[in-house]
């Protein structure tokens, strides 16, 4: 088997934009890379600042939030919630081990410093969960 294409994620732009909605499967085949590379060429457009929307029919590019659109752009950020309070949670429960790590392993200057850090952000996204839940401000948007 022959090495795939080179795809470009202005590439990718490019072609959502013209057609609308396509899945990654779609998008590998029609570029002729794998879907691990084209889930990559997502992540670039989506770290470059582009809002793609996931909804039933595929990938789609979100320039302007509009009637036709707006109730998957409410779907996926209410998934996106969700998501995000599932990993605070999870985090919750890191932050005790994580300090163990430090004690059990000769961790560097450096190292320390990245543990810490983490740590930092670990605590601050668990106390913004907790703060909300308790005045009640983390709800699904309806």
């Amino acid at each position: 088997m022959g090495r795939k294409k080179k795809v470009y994620a202005s590439e990718v732009h490019d072609y959502l934009n013209a057609n609308g909605s396509c899945t990654v499967g779609k998008l590998s085949e029609q570029f002729e890379v794998t879907k691990a590379t084209m889930r990559k060429r997502i992540r670039e457009l989506r770290g470059d600042g582009v809002f793609i929307l996931h909804n039933g029919d595929g990938l789609q590019i979100v320039n302007d939030v509009n009637e036709d659109n707006a109730n998957d752009v409410l779907k996926m950020g209410n998934w996106i919630i969700g998501e995000v309070v599932g990993f605070v949670k999870i985090g919750k429960t890191m932050k005790k081990p994580m300090i163990q790590v430090k004690r059990i392993l000769k961790l560097s200057k450096d190292e320390r410093k990245e543990l810490k850090k983490a740590l930092l952000q670990i605590t601050r996204l668990i106390d913004v969960v907790d703060v909300d839940n308790e005045l009640g401000e983390i709800r699904k948007i309806s």
